[in-house]
């Protein structure tokens, strides 16, 4: 077994466990030569060693290698005594032994995984060795057969890292299942358009183990897995398999369990935050909202972003000064944005963002809301006015988003827009009545647009 407890722990499981078959209690301390309680110390952790403690009077002894004492009499350990296995666990479980990990890896390797995990080809490489060699593809819930499957690397001329198929791989053994594997890059819609081109009827899995995984963990036609679903079943491995491959496992589901606890860890809205931190965030929103969204990175002049942007949330003016702009709303870097796009000549981009600006302002006064004026900004991508600051603290309640104060900002955007934009058409033709019939249409009309522009984009 992986497990399998170091010899001198199971000594003293065994000089218990016959003190309790002879005496049928248990005893109340255990003596042990300087060499055995040396080695019981130095495998136990400071946890099970205070459990042991606590449980036994520890002493040192120069008569005997272990021997255990109590109130039914005295008792050395003795190799030939018959016990059965079941007491022998019951021991170490009580003790807490059967909860440690008494072979440990070399530390070599747990070093070598250390400074190797950041690359994403570690990641490949050592996934393809457990998939081969152990039941980590059924762990993972992608492989129904009770061999493990052999393993292809790069299939489908490198557009997906691994594939599994059932038998050797060839013409009459075809990949089964295809799986992308993402850790610190992202996954970007035109990867993954060609991937379902590319896969056909193949299953398609998605092993996401960095921030994009909150981008696309809802994906309706693949199977998505994250960090936290990986690491358990990789620890499962380590647990259950000896050697090359049960070291491995430990070694590699130690790190990814310690990544996975980041994931796990209460949203802290006043907190330096990563590119992790907006994701979730943004995930967290996306659940609460009525309607879809897009979550994407992006790299302007002035740095990393982080963006989400609801499709709906776009409309064209129908003036025909209006013919090359287009308004929208969105959140970017945890601030809710109205913004415009101009395509037309640089000469009008500030009338056009002045009659948007104007616009949101009386919509505001509409609504009894209150609208920042942030620094102008170049590009064609421009920041009319925000609602709401830094919507961290508005939104976050005790480590996570509130759903109610998500809806609620929801609501008070999406009338915000609609009122400013009604104010923009009938600035552009002077009637009140033709606006409040093109407001619905425009909205439609962007309904499926994909995302807002921006100067460049991060790619995958």
């Amino acid at each position: 077994m992986a497990n399998a407890p170091n010899r001198m722990t199971r000594r003293l499981a065994i000089t218990i466990a016959s003190y309790i078959t002879r005496y049928d209690a248990w005893p109340t301390e255990a003596r042990m030569s300087a060499e055995a309680l040396y080695w019981v110390a130095r495998t136990l952790d400071e946890e099970h060693f205070g459990r042991l403690a606590d449980r036994l009077k520890l002493r040192v002894t120069k008569h005997s290698d272990i021997a255990v004492g109590g109130f039914g009499g005295h008792l050395v350990y003795d190799p030939g005594e018959s016990l059965t296995e079941g007491m022998i666990e019951r021991v170490e479980r009580e003790l807490g032994f059967d909860e440690i990990v008494f072979d440990p890896p070399p530390q070599t390797l747990v070093e070598l995984a250390a400074s190797m995990y950041g690359q994403e080809v570690f990641h490949q490489l050592v996934l393809q060795e457990l998939l081969a060699s152990s039941d980590l593809a059924s762990r993972l819930g992608i492989w129904d057969k009770i061999q493990p499957p052999t393993v292809v690397y790069e299939p489908r001329r490198g557009l997906f890292d691994l594939g599994l198929a059932e038998f050797t791989s060839g013409v009459d053994s075809p990949v089964s299942v295809l799986i992308e594997l993402k850790v610190g890059s992202h996954l970007e819609p035109g990867q993954l358009e060609r991937q379902r081109h590319g896969a056909g009827n193949v299953r398609r899995v998605y092993l996401l183990l960095g921030p994009t995984y909150f981008r696309w963990r809802n994906l309706s036609d693949g199977t998505v897995l994250g960090l936290t679903d990986v690491a358990t079943a990789v620890a499962s491995v380590g647990a259950a398999y000896t050697g090359s491959t049960g070291e491995l496992a430990r070694v590699y589901g130690a790190r990814l369990s310690q990544e996975a606890t980041q994931w796990l860890q209460p949203i802290d809205p006043r907190g330096r935050w990563t590119d992790l931190d907006f994701f979730r965030f943004y995930a967290e929103i996306a659940a609460a909202w009525p309607v879809p969204v897009n979550v994407y990175p992006v790299t302007n002049r002035s740095g990393q972003q982080y963006v989400l942007n609801a499709p709906i949330a776009w409309a064209h003016p129908s003036a025909t000064e209006w013919r090359d702009g287009r308004v929208y709303w969105e959140i970017i870097n945890a601030r809710l944005r109205y913004k415009l796009t101009w395509d037309g000549p640089t000469s009008e981009r500030d009338a056009r963002r002045a009659a948007w600006r104007e616009a949101l302002r009386q919509g505001a006064a509409d609504r009894d809301e209150i609208l920042d004026q942030p620094r102008s900004s170049a590009g064609r991508a421009m920041t009319a006015a925000e609602l709401g600051g830094d919507l961290r603290p508005l939104l976050v309640r005790d480590g996570h988003v509130d759903a109610d104060a998500c809806r609620a900002l929801y609501d008070r955007a999406t009338a915000v827009f609609k009122a400013a934009f009604r104010h923009l058409e009938s600035s552009a033709h002077g009637a009140g009545t033709l606006a409040a019939e093109r407001i619905d249409t425009s909205l439609a009309e962007f309904a499926e647009f994909p995302r807002p522009p921006h100067d460049r984009e991060v790619s995958a």
